[in-house]
């Protein structure tokens, strides 16, 4: 997927298996086949997927059980394979560019980003990253393929002028070094008074504290709202798409995310405005025509969260409902049909505090602290106790017998839940390990369709979950129920 994550699986009553001695867990998060979780003592911890080095482990070794992110300490936030610690810093590892060569390189524990402090937030796209420093100011470094950076244009022997069809999947390692790119962070041009940053795999935005939204990076399909767009025929480049610019006509704005070929932007007034491709109706405006500037989602109004995916999107209203739109090959609208639906329509949801999405399946999370889930089920991820049928057409069903959750996220076929009492429990798509219970799911039956405790882990307080591996910090960090 390109930017944000939406919501996970259709869950019916069902055991949960128990693996062993994951609690104080504080907040969760899960891509792809990976799981991340964030620890009260500031370490981090990850399992699933390793082969470059995307779980800091000092190894290339897939984990089936949480392993340490090694050397990292006092970690406050995590964002992928990014850590931001107390002290300001930002700490990376997986593939990454050298920083004095510039080759590509794998970074089996974690190394300090130069030039970089003060940080408060980080955010990290297929093979570029942002940082957000207590003053405002927007730092960026990795690969600069496509103006991603917003630093300008950088040398290189041959750079590339198209954007990928289909980017490489998360984990895979960078491109070579014949392309443009920095490996010591450089501060972003003209952006001053930032409040938050968000990555796509290959464009980024940034929310200034005035409640407008700037954008630079990948341009194809319209994603930077400036009215222009990437000609993948032309090659024609937008004007400024190598600097940040104002995204067109938007004011007052609270959040932004980053979907694959879309984004979502949420206003102070309820209201949410989007831009993009919408070949499935993604961006909501009742058509499947592409919008090169923002446009004003059909009916929705009252809204307090978004969500978007790689082509569906979906809106928790302050009613507790929850609205989707976009993509419904598998049923991830939770309409219970299959049509994709250009406007929003309402998921028989009510008391919703957070949504949250995987490839093709949705997950929500209501205030009792039940977790629901609809769409896809090959592997599990639904966690009804059964690997449901590609095609199932149901709505939303609670998620076994699990309560007192507080936090949900999800990977691309696998699932995570954070209890009140710290304990992770995850499910889904376990080839890689990535469920963290010890086990490893045999080719002919992939996944686990009940949830089980993540096993060795105590006092985390954030988790993420990628393509193929999964993260955990431990930390004094805070985490916000329902984010």
């Amino acid at each position: 997927m390109r930017g944000g994550s939406l919501a996970l699986a259709l869950i019916t009553a069902a055991a949960w298996l128990q693996a062993q001695n994951l609690s104080g867990v504080k907040a969760i998060a899960a891509s792809g086949n990976t799981s991340f979780a964030l620890l009260s003592d500031g370490t981090v911890w990850a399992w699933g997927h390793n082969e470059f080095g995307q779980l800091g482990d000092r190894t290339l070794i897939d984990r089936t059980a949480p392993v340490r992110v090694g050397g990292l300490t006092n970690a406050v936030a995590i964002s992928g394979r990014l850590a931001v610690k107390a002290d300001g810093t930002v700490w990376q590892w997986g593939s990454n560019l050298d920083p004095s060569s510039g080759a590509t390189v794998i970074n089996k524990e974690p190394v300090q980003v130069s030039g970089l402090n003060e940080i408060v937030a980080a955010s990290g796209g297929y093979a570029h990253s942002l940082a957000l420093r207590r003053d405002g100011t927007v730092w960026a470094w990795g690969l600069n393929t496509l103006g991603e950076l917003g630093v300008g244009m950088l040398p290189s022997p041959s750079p590339p002028v198209g954007a990928p069809s289909t980017p490489p999947a998360s984990g895979e390692p960078l491109p070579s070094n014949t392309l443009p790119g920095i490996a010591a962070a450089a501060q972003v041009g003209g952006l001053t008074d930032m409040v938050a940053v968000a990555t796509g795999s290959w464009h980024s935005l940034a929310l200034r504290r005035d409640g407008t939204v700037w954008s630079w990076g990948e341009n194809d399909g319209g994603l930077l709202g400036d009215g222009l767009t990437l000609n993948p025929n032309t090659v024609t480049i937008s004007p400024g798409r190598w600097l940040p610019a104002q995204v067109s006509g938007l004011t007052d704005v609270v959040a932004v995310a980053a979907g694959y070929g879309h984004n979502l932007a949420l206003k102070a007034d309820g209201t949410v405005w989007a831009w993009g491709s919408n070949g499935h109706g993604q961006l909501g405006d009742g058509t499947t025509e592409t919008r090169t500037r923002p446009v004003q989602i059909s009916g929705l109004a009252e809204v307090i969260k978004i969500a978007a995916g790689d082509a569906h999107s979906m809106a928790v209203k302050r009613d507790g409902t929850v609205w989707a739109w976009g993509s419904n090959a598998a049923g991830q609208l939770g309409d219970g049909t299959f049509a994709d639906r250009p406007s929003p329509v309402q998921v028989a949801l009510t008391g919703t505090a957070a949504v949250a999405g995987g490839q093709l399946h949705s997950l929500a999370l209501k205030d009792d602290g039940t977790v629901w889930a609809w769409g896809r089920d090959e592997y599990g991820q639904l966690g009804g106790g059964m690997q449901l049928p590609e095609h199932l057409g149901l709505g939303p069903l609670q998620v076994g017998v699990i309560a007192g959750v507080r936090k949900i996220a999800a990977g691309s076929k696998h699932s995570l839940a954070l209890k009140d009492d710290g304990t992770v429990w995850a499910w889904g798509d376990n080839t890689a390990g990535q469920l963290g219970d010890g086990a490893r799911s045999p080719q002919a039956l992939p996944g686990r369709s009940t949830p089980a405790q993540v096993s060795n882990l105590e006092g985390a307080v954030a988790i993420a979950a990628a393509s193929a591996y999964s993260l955990a910090v431990t930390g004094t960090a805070g985490s916000s129920g329902g984010d």
